[in-house]
């Protein structure tokens, strides 16, 4: 079944007491450009034996990394990834304002898209799910414009984790769902967004 699109990136901040992982806070990131997911190699394990490979456990998961494409980041959920401060100002106009302190801590987030499919002309949606993350503070890079508009974007970059429950649970993918919104309900739900 082929890829023919991508939306609804969700998140919510995530928090554990012992094995029991509960997300709050979240909802939608932005509008989804693009997404990546980028594995950190765990290496073959070989077990030898009689001088030769006995066994092998090479599906060790060890980490890795999602990057996010969005057609805007809002201050709002900036300031939940990110830990910061969003305050209002006055002076001299009217202006929200993110501020990014010493001391401020980067939460745990769960992450989600969802990724339209097709295969015999029948479409079908994917949801995917990685239960715990942590956003990394993005760069910035602006251009001037000129005779036509070059979108600038931004990219958010995740560290991707093994959640605190006893399956240690890193991601899921709901296949074969009938409608969008459907997948987004599988995604509000794990994430107790309303």
């Amino acid at each position: 079944m082929a890829g023919i699109g991508l939306s609804k990136p969700y998140f919510a901040i995530y928090t554990n007491s012992g094995t029991t992982v509960t997300y709050s806070d979240g909802g939608v990131l932005g509008k989804a450009t693009s997404m990546s997911l980028s594995l950190d190699e765990g290496g073959d394990n070989i077990l030898y034996a009689d001088n030769a490979p006995a066994e092998t456990d090479a599906g060790v998961f060890a980490g890795g990394t999602v990057t996010v494409g969005l057609d805007r980041l809002p201050i709002a959920v900036a300031a939940k990834l990110f830990g910061g401060t969003v305050d209002s100002v006055t002076t001299p106009v009217a202006a929200s304002r993110l501020d990014f302190k010493s001391g401020q801590t980067i939460p745990y987030c769960g992450l989600a898209f969802i990724q339209k499919k097709q295969e015999n002309n029948a479409t079908t949606w994917t949801a995917w799910v990685y239960y715990k993350c942590q956003a990394k503070i993005p760069g910035e890079e602006m251009t001037t414009q000129g005779d036509t508009i070059e979108w600038q974007t931004p990219e958010l970059e995740f560290s991707l984790l093994r959640d605190d429950t006893a399956d240690e649970k890193w991601c899921s993918r709901f296949d074969g769902i009938t409608t969008e919104a459907n997948a987004e309900a599988i995604i509000k739900n794990l994430f107790d967004i309303s």
